[in-house]
């Protein structure tokens, strides 16, 4: 039977702090604040971040780190 492999946990605090219906601030320690709201298809401005934006860029984000550095960790060489 192989041996239990022992994760890591990590956990990221972040709140938004709603200023109207349409537009918050997004914070977390350490870190510079970000004015969020609804996106301009749900009457939102166009020139702030909309959840759905930083959803994918952090997905897209996520991806582009972690591959890369899984690859170093499988390389052999």
């Amino acid at each position: 039977m192989a041996p239990k492999t022992a994760y890591k946990s990590f956990r990221y605090k972040a709140k938004t702090t709603w200023s109207s219906a349409r537009r918050g601030m997004l914070s977390a320690a350490g870190r510079p604040d970000v004015i969020v709201g609804s996106p301009p298809e749900f009457k939102g401005d166009p020139d702030i971040w909309a959840p759905e934006e930083l959803l994918i860029g952090s997905l897209n984000t996520c991806h582009d780190v972690d591959i890369p550095h899984a690859r170093t960790r499988s390389d052999p060489g």
